[in-house]
């Protein structure tokens, strides 16, 4: 069975002409999960030929719109056409009760706890399948608003940090030089354009096998990714910008 990460929506904070709004689908060690829920991610599930109830997990790295707004409508289908057991885990808490009463506002099916899980992510969170585990790391980017995070999966072949949406200045990023090597990072490239004097300062020295861009910035997207592969060439290590359908295997 191949391990694999497919990138189902690659945009920034706003759907473009050429990427959707933020969703990953991860496909390791036989087990499958999202991280971000944006639109339309269930459509490009399907499309995929993957039911949404297939999933076991969906891990929210924030509650911004551009990464939650396909949520509801993958909830319908995991409901009305139920499979696995499915968790998703918001990053807040306080989101899910809210949430639950849009789903009421549009007549959405009741929760039905044999199909659905709905928690959030906590203080040393690490959620665990087969001989794959996922552990939250905190990261700056709501502030004071709220709470943000990175994910680093390990398997007992692969280590991929998935960062989330940072920082600005990348201050928060969740990794350090003399940290044991991830094999694959899959990192933001939205929030940094203010300050991309210091991109490759701070992802120079990180051990890193591979990076791979996604959630990229309007600056830096729609026939633009060039200006961001000329700026990070000089990094130590293999460079992918995602796009919309690109699929990368472990």
């Amino acid at each position: 069975m191949k391990n694999t990460i497919t990138f189902l929506g690659t945009s920034h904070g706003d759907p473009s002409v050429t990427r959707f709004c933020s969703s990953t689908h991860y496909a390791i060690a036989g087990t499958t999960f999202l991280i971000d829920a944006g639109e339309p991610v269930s459509a490009l599930l399907i499309r995929r030929h993957i039911l949404p109830s297939s999933l076991d997990a969906v891990f929210l790295t924030h509650m911004h719109l551009d990464h939650v707004n396909g949520l509801a409508h993958l909830y319908y289908e995991i409901e009305k056409y139920p499979g696995k057991r499915v968790e998703i885990f918001f990053a807040e808490e306080k989101a899910i009760g809210p949430f639950m009463q849009w789903n009421e506002a549009m007549h959405n099916h009741p929760l039905k706890e044999e199909c659905l899980r709905l928690a959030a992510v906590t203080e040393n969170f690490l959620w665990q399948k087969n001989t794959l585990s996922v552990r939250s790391i905190p990261t700056d980017h709501m502030g004071e608003k709220g709470k943000s995070f990175a994910y680093m999966i390990e398997t007992t072949s692969c280590k991929i940090l998935h960062t989330g949406d940072l920082s600005g200045n990348f201050h928060d990023f969740p990794l350090a030089p003399g940290d044991p090597p991830v094999d694959l990072c899959v990192c933001e490239a939205t929030h940094i354009w203010h300050h991309k004097e210091i991109l490759v300062e701070r992802l120079m020295h990180l051990p890193v096998r591979k990076m791979v861009f996604n959630h990229i910035g309007p600056h830096w997207t729609d026939g633009k990714e060039d200006d961001l592969k000329e700026l990070t060439a000089s990094l130590p290590y293999p460079v992918v910008i995602a796009h919309d359908g690109t699929e990368i295997e472990l």
